[in-house]
């Protein structure tokens, strides 16, 4: 999600900040293991507390009880203008308040190990983050964020603050820091190639592979542009699918001419998917899909998280790999995805895939 400054301003505009406002956040649910209570402090010890046009928002719902009371009422003592709590924000208001702000404080403990998401969101949103060296944000190389003592005090966390308010270029460095690492090693790509790598090291006994690889790797090198280079990974995923494999049901949703899923779907077929999605039959993987007579047949992998509402930032509709055993089909009997309908039948069932005219459960 990269940060322009159009996308930053109306960001700002949509939530009501100001140009000149210096914003602080801190994201995600306001438990205890989060530290929302050490934030506030931390800010109302800063003289960010008293600087005109600073203020701090708590992006994020505060958890029932005596705990997320007491954060609200020392975020009133702030002030209207100086403290905010937004409450559960929708998927866009998270996203404006990441493009809005200009520090991010991200603290944890009692970490059982896991990553945190909202460190990783407002490093990939460029924005310049304090952390504290717990779990495995103390893995994160120095310079990507600013990195507080594990345990640390109210002052430490006011020093940072105001450390990042007065110096606009080490914000900026900062948060390029920790933009790029995660672009080079926390993207989906990157993660998938690592997985990849150790699948491949634990399989690397099966030595009757090897001439096949050496033979691809010769392929693969002659190739003379990246179209040669997709049509060989497509042919080697026809022809070596991985073992063992769910059956996959590619439901076609539509697609239009420019090669965007259309989810072209009446109402009750949305919410049959929606449940085939959630419960699928056994052994089963259901995947929305469109074809594109340029592109060809696609997961619709965006449309799939829209309406699972789940925040995917940058997914993308990879081309579908099937094999035999797998079912394509419509769940209203319509959708023939365009002008590729008819070429895509015919490469479908000579790999052995089922056509079914619906995939409506009986």
């Amino acid at each position: 999600m990269a940060t322009s400054i159009e996308a930053r301003a109306a960001a700002r505009q949509s939530l009501g900040i100001g140009p000149d406002e210096f914003v602080v956040s801190t994201f995600g649910h306001a438990a205890p293991t989060k530290l929302v209570d050490r934030v506030v402090a931390g800010f109302a010890a800063s003289t960010l507390a008293t600087r005109p046009h600073a203020r701090l928002v708590v992006a994020g719902e505060p958890v029932p009880g005596p705990f997320g009371e007491g954060v609200v009422a020392a975020v009133e003592r702030l002030g209207a203008d100086r403290g905010k709590v937004t409450g559960r924000l929708s998927a866009q208001d998270y996203r404006n308040h990441l493009l809005a702000c200009d520090v991010a404080v991200q603290l944890r403990t009692n970490s059982r190990g896991e990553t945190s998401a909202a460190v990783l969101d407002c490093m990939n949103a460029g924005v310049p983050t304090i952390v504290n060296a717990h779990g495995s944000a103390a893995d994160l190389p120095t310079g990507c964020v600013s990195m507080l003592p594990d345990e640390f005090t109210d002052q430490e966390l006011a020093q940072a603050l105001d450390s990042l308010a007065d110096d606009a270029g080490r914000r900026a460095a900062v948060g390029l820091a920790g933009q790029e690492l995660v672009h080079s090693a926390h993207s989906p790509a990157v993660c998938a190639a690592q997985y990849a790598n150790v699948v491949e090291s634990v399989a690397s006994e099966l030595h009757h592979r090897s001439g096949v690889r050496a033979h691809l790797s010769a392929s693969a090198q002659g190739a003379r542009t990246r179209s040669d280079l997709e049509d060989l990974a497509v042919a080697l995923a026809r022809s070596l699918p991985p073992r063992p494999r769910d059956a996959q049901w590619l439901v076609d949703i539509g697609g239009d001419s420019a090669g965007r899923s259309r989810a072209n779907l009446a109402a009750g077929s949305t919410a049959v998917l929606r449940e085939l999605l959630l419960n699928p039959p056994a052994g089963v993987r259901v995947e929305p899909v469109y074809a594109t007579p340029k592109h060809g047949l696609r997961y619709a992998r965006s449309f799939t998280a829209r309406l699972l509402g789940i925040s995917l930032w940058g997914v993308a509709d990879d081309p579908v790999e099937f094999a035999a055993g797998d079912v394509f089909g419509w769940l209203d009997g319509v959708g023939r995805v365009g002008s590729a309908g008819d070429e895509w039948m015919t490469t479908l069932r000579a790999a052995g895939v089922e056509i079914r005219d619906s995939l409506v459960p009986e």
